[in-house]
């Protein structure tokens, strides 16, 4: 008797952990593709994405060979039945070229600093930040787009 009850803790403690720290994470594009040809500015982009509980989905964007990134959509994306859209600017009106957008799943306190940049890009003149360190286990997604 004694080693089912301990085999049933293990499997409960097991479920619980891959419920908190373990879910997966999944991210992707559906709106858009590399190799995409982009004509309208702003665009909205969209995808699918499954993250732990700790997880934020954020859009970043940049001119390719560029070190910067910018945050795209004025914040984290809501996920709704693991779908998301996004607001993207590719440089600005007239500007031609090709971008790298990437999706990247932070935790809370890379989600602090994203917002914190969001907050205060505009009367900073918009300056550009590393990639931000995105949570184990979870790829970044990226697509490479023409801009015409």
């Amino acid at each position: 008797m004694k080693p089912k009850i301990l085999l049933l803790i293990i499997g409960v403690l097991a479920l619980l952990q891959s419920y908190v720290f373990g879910q997966e994470c999944a991210t992707s594009f559906t709106s858009h593709s590399t190799g995409s040809i982009i004509s309208n500015y702003p665009v909205n982009i969209s995808g699918t994405a499954t993250k732990p509980l700790n997880g934020h989905v954020w859009i970043l964007a940049h001119l390719e060979g560029f070190d910067g990134w910018y945050p795209q959509g004025n914040g984290e994306r809501t996920i709704t039945d693991s779908k998301w859209v996004c607001t993207v600017y590719l440089g600005v009106p007239g500007e031609t070229g090709f971008y790298e957008i990437a999706i990247a799943v932070v935790n809370d306190d890379g989600n602090q600093a994203l917002n914190n940049w969001v907050r205060t890009a505009r009367a900073n003149g918009y300056p550009p930040i590393p990639f931000p360190g995105v949570i184990n286990n979870c790829s970044i997604n990226r697509i490479r787009v023409e801009k015409r």
